[in-house]
């Protein structure tokens, strides 16, 4: 598994993606949609608000 992005007009966009094949070809799998960057900084913030 690994992080790919994918951009959509000006935004940019982040997925958990892993490698299967499917008949017969190599294709990307979206395993978890993560969002922008933003979203993702958000919820790590409130993590670590929680955690402290």
């Amino acid at each position: 598994m690994y992080i790919t992005k994918k951009r959509f007009g000006k935004k940019v966009y982040y997925y958990i993606v892993e490698n299967k094949i499917i008949n017969g070809r190599p294709t990307m799998k979206h395993v978890l949609y993560l969002g922008t960057v933003q979203k993702i900084l958000g919820v790590f913030r409130e993590f670590l608000k929680k955690k402290v």
